[in-house]
């Protein structure tokens, strides 16, 4: 199949992955993947800590009115492929969470 075709179909896996984490928005670009949270998620929010800690300081936890999580990739010039593919593991790590 046609990589944009290809592309498609792995956004709409995210954002299905990403509803049953309780994620209502997936932005991923070449050096950033945003999950923004619905803010009345059941989530055990004790292991939040200990999932931006397995990240060594690329992740961040904001809380806001709709609370997300922030990926940034220090390194240079990432695809979005590859970010792609750090967001699913992200919304796996999310889904552990999950109540």
């Amino acid at each position: 199949i046609p990589k944009s075709v290809e592309n498609l179909l792995v956004v709409a896996a995210l954002k299905a992955m990403g509803h049953r984490a309780y994620v209502t928005e997936v932005n991923v670009n070449r050096q950033e993947v945003r999950l923004t949270m619905y803010k009345n998620a059941k989530i055990n929010v004790d292991g939040i800590p200990g999932l931006i800690d397995r990240y060594k300081g690329d992740l961040k936890f904001h809380m806001a009115e709709e609370p997300y999580f922030m990926y940034r990739d220090r390194g240079k010039n990432k695809d979005c492929g590859a970010m792609m593919e750090k967001a699913q593991g992200l919304l796996k790590e999310i889904l552990e969470l999950v109540e």
